[in-house]
């Protein structure tokens, strides 16, 4: 078996994708190369933005975006906690 990276996104790695002019390809790119995460907080603070229909709108596009290569992790669950116990 493969090992695969993981890339985590939170809500300000989400953000600061968007703000990439290309974050589709760079989006592409890791798709190939990690199995990434999305946090499932990410699309509650999506949901919540307030700046503008169009920020949310991109905000929201980048998540789905990242869904394909992604699975929703809640880190209320316990899931963060021991994996960060293993990874010390």
């Amino acid at each position: 078996m493969d090992l695969v990276p993981i890339v985590v996104f939170d809500t300000s790695a989400v953000n600061r994708l968007s703000k990439e002019q290309n974050w589709k390809g760079l989006v592409t790119v890791l798709r190939h190369g990690f199995y990434t995460r999305v946090l499932a907080t990410n699309f509650e603070e999506v949901a919540a933005t307030v700046r503008s229909d169009e920020r949310r709108e991109l905000l929201l596009a980048v998540s789905k975006a990242l869904l394909p290569a992604a699975s929703a992790s809640c880190p209320s669950t316990g899931f963060w906690n021991g994996t960060s116990k293993r990874l010390k």
